[in-house]
């Protein structure tokens, strides 16, 4: 049986914890010019505050046509509340965080 740490974003502090119990790890990482495909729009905006947050996704929303969206909050209970709010508006949303279960994870 085989080892596996995945994910698509590591940290120093990860990345020390990974190869503390993976024995001779093998690494696969994308260039930084090569993690985008094509027909995939990405945002970056920064934002002072939730509020801030959830107009700039609106404006984003009421000027491009989004079929599905990744949308990363620095803290959970951001991410609970901006998920929350954006339900309550009519987007369907799923609530995706490192405390949710193997099978909970699955299932978004």
């Amino acid at each position: 049986m085989s080892d596996n740490v995945l994910s698509a974003t590591y940290d120093e502090e990860v990345m020390q914890f990974a190869k503390g119990i993976v024995p001779n790890p093998v690494l696969i990482r994308l260039k930084r010019e090569e993690e985008s495909l094509d027909n995939i729009k990405q945002f970056y905006v920064v934002c002072e505050h939730k509020d801030a947050k959830y107009a700039a996704i609106t404006n984003i929303y009421g000027a491009v046509t989004v079929g599905q969206a990744m949308i990363f909050c620095q803290t959970r209970k951001t991410a609970s509340w901006l998920a929350e709010k954006m339900s309550r508006d009519g987007h369907a949303v799923a609530l995706l965080s490192g405390e949710l279960t193997v099978e909970q994870r699955i299932a978004v």
